[in-house]
């Protein structure tokens, strides 16, 4: 179970007139076109929130990636599951007899157990984790309450399409950086990354539903305001975490996506989490800051 939902938060992660071919009248969606020459990115972002009935996706976004030549997503969805698991075993496990209960305070134990049986998830069962990947478990457990699929999200569908097109793909994190990432975090911050995520959703599944029915909404008409207090609002007076998980990670691909501008080739798509293209040192506004043409479609 560990690894399935490690795997879907990992790789589907803790989202312009674009083709010719599109109408002039279409709505923006969370779609931006990068432009440096004769080079096209278009860049996209994953909410993790979509469910069967938020397909097919706003037709700027199919349209762009069957323009394209190249996926590149955050990370590797075809990732070997054996590799995956002797992974966790050396980044994700505390030493015994070490729980993770014994790396947190009374308050924020009980935060935390509560949030796993809100979502129906014994805590027990996440007690050898460390705390980076008890929120990564947590996460995956919240969007999994509301029905959404990992195997449903974009990065997904879009990686099968990109398969049976033969199309390159290239993740800008391999998934023994990812976990080195998050392993070599502080034990602070890590407990900080799990208490935040056990408070980031209400407490009804009423409620909970209606945020994502608001956050797949926000990505599919471009409203890059409300998403960004809408995802990142969990790092609000948390600057360090949000350094770790945001905006380094966000610095290093923004050199990726440089080298992909400056060279010839065709379009190439560039599927991230949303988080990373909202909010304080977002992707785009790097982009657009440092010269580059960068229209929303």
């Amino acid at each position: 179970m560990l690894n399935r939902l490690f795997a879907g938060f990992l790789f589907a992660l803790t989202a312009s007139s674009i083709v010719v071919a599109t109408s002039a009248q279409s709505a923006p969606t969370l779609l931006w076109k990068i432009t440096s020459g004769s080079r096209t990115l278009y860049l996209t972002g994953d909410t993790q929130a979509l469910l069967p009935l938020d397909y097919p996706l706003p037709v700027q976004v199919e349209q762009a990636f069957k323009q394209s030549g190249e996926l590149v997503l955050e990370g590797d969805p075809g990732a070997d599951s054996k590799q995956i698991s002797a992974l966790i075993q050396q980044y994700g496990l505390l030493p015994a007899p070490t729980t993770l209960n014994d790396t947190l305070d009374v308050s924020q134990a009980n935060l935390v157990k509560r949030a796993f049986a809100e979502v129906g998830a014994p805590f027990g069962k996440v007690e050898p984790l460390r705390p980076w990947l008890a929120a990564i478990v947590l996460t995956q457990a919240q969007f999994a309450r509301l029905g959404c699929d990992p195997k449903q999200q974009e990065t997904e569908y879009f990686y099968k399409l990109a398969k049976s097109r033969g199309l390159p793909f290239t993740a800008l994190e391999t998934a023994p950086k990812q976990l080195e990432l998050f392993a070599d975090l502080s034990q602070t911050l890590q407990v900080t990354w799990l208490t935040v995520t056990a408070r980031q959703w209400p407490q009804t599944a009423s409620e909970q539903q209606a945020k994502r029915q608001d956050i797949v909404q926000a990505w599919r008409t471009g409203n890059t305001d409300a998403l960004s207090k809408m995802l990142t609002r969990e790092f609000d007076g948390q600057p360090d975490l949000y350094r770790a998980l945001v905006t380094d990670r966000n610095e290093a691909w923004f050199k990726t996506l440089e080298r992909r501008l400056a060279t010839r080739g065709a379009p190439v798509f560039v599927l991230l989490g949303a988080g990373h293209l909202v909010g304080i040192g977002n992707l785009v506004s790097m982009l657009e800051q440092a010269g580059y043409g960068v229209t929303q479609l």
